[in-house]
């Protein structure tokens, strides 16, 4: 893993504790990546978009695509 996907990483992590702090509220995932592909272009918007459903599925948070 490169120091860009861990900071990728960390980031998307960080987006997730903001969505844990307002649950039940959803959080809007699509422009989650969008915003966070533009920090991180080694990663396409999509791929972005699968690991935050993958880290908000494990701490069981609510999204809207």
């Amino acid at each position: 893993m490169s120091n860009d996907d861990d900071l990728l990483m960390r980031e998307i992590n960080a987006q997730a504790d903001i969505a844990e702090r307002a649950k039940p509220t959803n959080q809007n995932i699509s422009a989650i990546a969008s915003m966070l592909a533009g920090h991180f272009p080694h990663r396409s918007e999509d791929d972005i978009k699968e690991q935050l459903r993958v880290v908000w599925r494990s701490r069981d948070l609510f999204w809207d695509e």
